[in-house]
């Protein structure tokens, strides 16, 4: 994955899709980027954005731009490629929600304003050792296909999970309440679900 530093680098990809050119233009005014209302279930100009831009922005990007307190967010995108940022700290709160990843995603030893992957379908979530100082929210449809782990993180509040969506954590069951049945799988303070 290509690891972007500046505007410039961005400026220079080949091949801007419309969403990539909108995310980049509204999430510093701190307004959500809804491409959609729902989860994508194929690339397209209007819904299609890369890893590497997403991962430019969630770290803060530059001077040239640069995320807004409230961090980013966005609603109804195809991720394409591995969103990485692993030992990263997010500028305020990650909202990827309705989102269709194409690769897990990493987020090892990270540090984040809030988490919410509500109504995305990823491949799986390895963010051991994460710290949230917010909610992290995995509901509204959260779909993993793979393994979640949150092991080892640390979070202030609880998190809120969909039991029917993800039936493992690290290899573990999930009781019929959305709770670890070994109670260390997810560290992060009590589990909710959905109400």
């Amino acid at each position: 994955m290509t690891r972007l530093r500046t505007y410039a680098e961005i400026e220079a990809l080949p091949d801007l899709s419309a969403a990539e050119r909108r995310l980049l233009a509204e999430c510093p005014t701190g307004e959500p980027t809804a491409l959609g209302t729902e989860r994508p279930l194929l690339p397209t100009d209007d819904n299609r954005v890369r890893a590497e831009i997403l991962r430019y922005l969630i770290l803060g990007g530059c001077p040239a731009c640069r995320p807004d307190e409230a961090g980013v967010q966005l609603v109804g995108a195809y991720v394409t490629g591995q969103l990485d940022i692993t030992f990263g700290t997010a500028r305020g709160g990650t909202l990827l929600a309705y989102c269709h990843f194409d690769e897990p995603l990493l987020a090892l030893e990270a540090r984040l304003g809030l988490l919410n992957l509500s109504g995305s379908k990823v491949p799986g979530l390895n963010a051991q050792g994460a710290r949230v100082t917010g909610a992290v929210f995995l509901r509204d449809g959260f779909a993993a296909t793979g393994e979640v782990s949150l092991a080892g993180g640390r979070n202030r509040r609880a998190v809120g999970l969909q039991r029917r969506a993800v039936r493992q954590f690290g290899g573990q069951s999930a009781d019929r309440r959305g709770r670890a049945s070994d109670g260390h799988c997810v560290p992060f303070g009590q589990l909710c679900r959905d109400r």
